[in-house]
């Protein structure tokens, strides 16, 4: 699922060798290690649909300083079939409520500038905030940081999958 959903968001935005790279090292290997490290400030939330895996997100603290920021989201995926559900919303809303049990009220996250997932960051109310540049398989892309400093309609909201921390 991870692997999968990797390719079709970066389909098109990042060289076709990159994409291929990438996908192969969302490993099951990958997953006991970054499980072995959720607890305590660090969470991963995995949406089920249709009694299957279908997403994930992963969060704790933040890597970045970016001001009073202190949490961040490192990864949200979602099989391109389960987008546009509310999937994304729940995950986003269940990483909130994450950061507020441990006493975080202010979290961000990176995405490429050129994916289209910017439009639904802008959409559930996160703020452009910083920008930068980094490198992947020798090639160079943009990103940008979109923050939420107020979580509470994030928190608030409820979602329409289940979850399993």
């Amino acid at each position: 699922m991870h692997a999968e959903s990797w390719r079709t968001s970066y389909a098109g935005i990042l060289p076709a060798e990159v994409v291929a790279s990438e996908s192969a090292n969302k490993s099951e290997e990958g997953w006991h290690r970054r499980l072995a490290r959720s607890g305590g400030a660090n969470a991963v939330f995995a949406a089920e649909a249709d009694g299957q895996l279908v997403g994930f997100a992963s969060c704790g603290p933040g890597r970045d300083p970016l001001g009073p920021l202190e949490g961040e989201i490192y990864a949200l995926y979602l099989l391109q079939e389960f987008q546009r559900r509310g999937l994304g919303r729940a995950l986003l809303a269940e990483c909130a409520r994450h950061f507020v049990r441990q006493g975080v009220f202010g979290f961000y996250l990176w995405v490429l500038t050129a994916n289209r997932a910017r439009l639904f960051y802008e959409a559930v109310g996160g703020e452009p905030v910083a920008e930068k540049d980094e490198t992947l398989g020798g090639h160079a892309f943009g990103e940008i940081a979109y923050a939420w400093r107020d979580l509470t309609l994030l928190v608030t909201q409820t979602g329409t999958a289940s979850f399993r921390a």
